[in-house]
């Protein structure tokens, strides 16, 4: 298994010391896919190549400033942001983006809830149809209420991404947003066999794991080796203050997939 993390490029360097397989990045602030031009581009190309470590996967796909939902949706806008940034996804390496952005896809007040639905069907497979010409997964996120008003669980993000029927549209499935008072994660089980890349946090505070998280992210991957789970798993959690312990991070992540396969005993 590959582990990587969710870090400002300027920290790449800690994640290498820490022993991270790759970084993530946010697409939008990355890789300004507003801006088409060929300048930009290179601009963007440049500053990334001189990381050290592969960016695998990106997030924070678009903001609210690019809505998809709403009476204020631009369909060409939105077609030429996202092919700009699937295709700069590629080119950097990148085999995953996950799409969240809860501003973009919030429901207006009074707005219909089903024109909303096929609003985001059509985001989707536009999205989709970008991913397969630039061999990316894109993946899209469920959220929990307080931060969207749609897509709050992984049964109505399947839904959405079945009925787009594409073979690079997935569902990123994040310990976060995911309903704690099901421990054997029965909702998600259901669904496994969609899942395309994964986040993982403490579940107190959104924090990067450290070793109080064992026994929590082995229960974790124990359901990703069910549903024979082959992507990465990245860790997004605040570091405020471990940002030094990241090698720890690291470890506990090594130990519980370990774990949930009954190799070792700790």
């Amino acid at each position: 298994m590959k582990f990587g993390i969710c870090l400002p490029k300027e920290h790449c360097d800690l994640a290498v010391s820490a022993g991270f397989d790759f970084i993530e990045l946010p697409l939008g602030g990355t890789l300004n896919p507003g801006d088409a031009s060929d300048d930009t581009e290179r601009a963007v190309m440049r500053s990334l190549s001189v990381l050290s470590l592969p960016v695998a996967a990106f997030n924070v796909f678009i903001g609210s400033d690019h809505p998809f939902v709403g009476p204020l949706v631009d369909d060409a806008d939105l077609k030429s942001y996202v092919e700009v940034g699937i295709r700069r996804a590629s080119r950097v390496g990148a085999t995953t983006v996950g799409i969240g952005s809860a501003g973009a896809r919030r429901i207006p007040e009074g707005f219909s809830r089903s024109l909303a639905l096929q609003q985001i069907r059509n985001f989707f497979a536009l999205v989709a149809d970008s991913a397969e010409r630039n061999n990316v997964t894109a993946t899209i996120e469920f959220l929990r209420p307080v931060e969207s008003n749609v897509l709050n669980s992984c049964v109505e993000a399947a839904q959405i991404i079945r009925q787009v029927g594409s073979k690079r549209l997935g569902l990123l499935a994040d310990t976060w947003h995911l309903d704690y008072d099901e421990p054997e994660y029965s909702e998600l089980i259901t669904q496994i066999d969609i899942v395309k890349h994964v986040h993982v946090a403490s579940p107190c505070d959104r924090t990067v794991p450290m070793r109080g998280d064992l026994e929590f992210l082995k229960n974790y991957f124990k359901v990703l080796r069910r549903g024979n789970y082959g992507g990465f798993i990245s860790v997004e959690g605040s570091t405020e203050g471990l940002l030094s312990q990241l090698s720890e991070t690291r470890a506990v992540l090594e130990d519980a997939w370990t774990l949930s396969a009954g190799q070792i005993a700790i």
